[in-house]
């Protein structure tokens, strides 16, 4: 290497590494409670560092117990509104850059939009929760499938086609969808819902479910 290439070539590592120091700069910020409440967990953020979760005035949030959803901007922490007539807690999984938010209220799956106005998405019958969605609106979740097995499945939800059952692997009979991206590719855990029988799945409309299976000595 030629003595100029060196200067180069030690310019741009100085530069490179000058750049991921400043790229590790960080600061950290309470967005504390809901009035009243003593616990809170961040579930979702997105581009603008928009946040959901939920906040609690007992103990730890929790989808059978007790818990409240909220969304907080710069501006501050506000309540979303739970499904009407339900006493069951309301969590708030995530949200898109669109600040259209996802999640679940009296055991149901739901969507927020940034005017607090909440919809209840299909399920399959039983329990539901949504958690993850795109900046196209879609949603993904589970869905208990009811009577006569009550399976927990996983969905993809748009509003055109309403919500599907992704279904499992392996002859299985549990799946849970957890992240989907702008171009409608889901991901979540499928199998038996016994500890070292789920493996990860990829899913997409045309090719279905996909097993990921697990890295060499892994049993989930």
């Amino acid at each position: 290497m030629t003595r100029p290439n060196q200067f180069a070539y030690s310019t741009a590592i100085t530069l490179l590494l000058a750049s991921l120091a400043t790229a590790q700069s960080y600061t950290i910020t309470d967005v504390g409670t809901l009035p009243g409440g003593v616990y809170s967990d961040a579930l979702g953020i997105n581009a603008a560092g928009h946040v959901v979760g939920c906040s609690d005035a007992v103990n730890q949030c929790n989808s059978n117990i007790s818990g409240d959803a909220f969304f907080w901007t710069s501006g501050g922490i506000q309540q979303l509104p739970p499904r009407p007539g339900s006493s069951f807690p309301t969590i708030a999984h995530a949200l898109n850059d669109f600040d259209q938010i996802v999640g679940e209220s009296g055991s149901r799956a739901v969507a927020w939009t940034k005017k607090n106005h909440l919809e209840v998405l299909g399920g399959f019958g039983g329990p539901s929760a949504a958690y993850g969605t795109n900046n196209r609106g879609e949603v993904v979740g589970y869905s208990n499938s009811g009577s006569p097995n009550y399976y927990d499945l996983a969905f993809f939800w748009s509003a055109g086609l309403g919500a599907i059952n992704l279904g499992a692997i392996h002859g299985g009979h549990y799946s849970s969808a957890f992240g989907v991206n702008s171009s409608s590719e889901v991901v979540g855990v499928a199998g038996f819902g016994i500890q070292g029988s789920d493996h990860a799945f990829f899913w997409t409309l045309l090719g279905g479910m996909q097993d990921l299976v697990t890295l060499p000595g892994g049993g989930r």
